[in-house]
């Protein structure tokens, strides 16, 4: 889901944290604590959506090989193009 849509869950886990500190009188390290679990479950609920991104090696570059009868090196001699898109959760 987008972060947007979880704002709200996360200024409700902050407001408990902060509540829950206030009338039990705990220290600060569970609060931190408690800032820390809110915070990361915001960021994990986002949805990575990554648009079509092209990369492009250019030419000339070294390849070296290994195996019989002998190892070889050489370098490209046209442009290597990967097409990398995708989507999914941070975790």
């Amino acid at each position: 889901m987008p972060l947007s849509v979880s704002k709200a869950t996360l200024e409700s886990d902050l407001i408990a944290a902060f509540q829950a500190r206030k009338e039990n009188g705990e220290d600060n390290n569970a609060l931190a604590a408690d800032i820390a679990k809110a915070i990361h479950k915001y960021t994990t609920q986002a949805d990575v959506d990554i648009s079509l991104v092209v990369s492009t090696t250019p030419p000339g570059q070294v390849v070296v090989t290994a195996g019989s009868p002998s190892a070889q090196v050489g370098a490209t001699t046209s442009p290597g193009i990967a097409l990398h898109t995708g989507f999914g959760s941070l975790k």
